[in-house]
């Protein structure tokens, strides 16, 4: 008897009449019309058995064979296993051995991927990102989601677009719920949680677990100075996408002076390094302006060591309440040209 479920990294969606699946884990993505549509809406992260499977198929297209339909259904599900969308097996325990997930303990990690837009080859599968862009014009789907959960945080770094207001605001938990419950109500493939610092907010945790059981692929963007090993447990369970981290230089002095927090090189490395140990996905962002332009390429050295990747740009967009002072710190023209030669 062979049984079937969708990976662990795996997200499937239906807009209408098609049906979308893609992995967090390869960043590869199908889309599909009609009867592929129909198979893949069988799917999901409960095993079941493809017999069962193609008996309700067989009851809703009674003039096809069952014998035809077990044949196009297993050719389906075959193919996404072999780009592994699904996990195949004789049993549930062979479904959970084969649906590994992800790990640092391998050549390539995804954290490691420079760049994931030319990563399928295949000419004969639709390009989906062309597709989406012409689908969602004419029906508007919020596909993924950025909740700013809470105005505060423990750092003051010079260039950071948000206004340090006197009264902080704190998205409640029953808001944050309520903006899933519709989003996942939507079709929405993917939420990111920031701040702020997302974990000053005391319920976060609480926000993540109702995250992943509504079925989203999850990001963090994180200082990572406050990430204490009681959170670990949690960031785990909810099976991030990713956790970013800013990391500006491997100079404490330089790093904390853009943080205004002194130590916050050292907390922010540990968390990282916790991060990578306990298997959880990890990215660093690094913008670079004046003060770090000279030691910015020590982060991505560090980086590489640990298999990670590093997003850097010089772009700096003024503060939100249009304030432009934190723009005296973005690199002139000339040292942008020296940046990018």
């Amino acid at each position: 008897m062979q049984w079937v479920r969708q990976c662990k990294d795996t997200f499937i969606r239906r807009y209408n009449d098609l049906g979308y699946i893609t992995s967090q884990l390869s960043k590869r993505d199908r889309v599909y019309d009609e009867i592929g549509a129909l198979f893949l809406s069988k799917i999901n992260r409960t095993a079941r058995t493809v017999d069962e499977i193609v008996d309700e198929l067989h009851a809703q297209f009674s003039d096809v064979s069952r014998e035809v339909l077990r044949a196009d259904f297993g050719e389906f599900i075959q193919e996404l296993a072999e780009e592994g969308f699904l996990v195949t097996g004789r049993s549930e325990a062979d479904l959970d051995r084969k649906d590994h997930g992800f790990t640092y303990l391998t050549d390539a990690p995804k954290t490691a991927a420079l760049n994931f837009l030319a990563q399928d080859k295949n000419p004969a599968l639709r390009d989906t990102a062309d597709f989406f862009y012409s689908y969602f014009r004419d029906h508007p789907v919020i596909f993924g989601m950025h909740l700013e959960i809470t105005g505060h945080c423990n750092e003051r770094c010079l260039h950071c677009y948000l206004p340090r207001p006197e009264k902080v605001a704190v998205m409640p938990l029953s808001m944050a719920r309520d903006l899933q419950d519709q989003l996942q109500a939507m079709g929405t493939v993917s939420v990111t949680f920031s701040g702020g610092e997302p974990f000053t907010h005391k319920q976060f945790a609480e926000m993540l677990i109702y995250a992943r059981n509504n079925d989203f692929s999850i990001n963090i963007l994180t200082n990572g100075t406050l990430i204490r090993n009681e959170i670990i447990p949690v960031l785990k369970q909810v099976n991030l996408n990713m956790v970013q981290v800013s990391i500006y230089s491997m100079d404490p002095d330089i790093h904390d002076r853009i943080t205004q927090h002194r130590g916050s090189l050292r907390k922010t490395l540990a968390a990282t390094e916790k991060l990578i140990a306990s298997g959880i996905p990890v990215q660093i962002s690094c913008p670079v302006m004046r003060i770090n332009k000279d030691s910015y390429t020590g982060v991505a050295q560090w980086a590489r060591q640990h298999q990670v990747r590093v997003l850097s740009d010089f772009i700096m967009m003024a503060r939100t309440d249009f304030d432009t002072g934190n723009l005296a710190y973005r690199l002139s023209i000339d040292e942008t040209g020296q940046l990018i030669r």
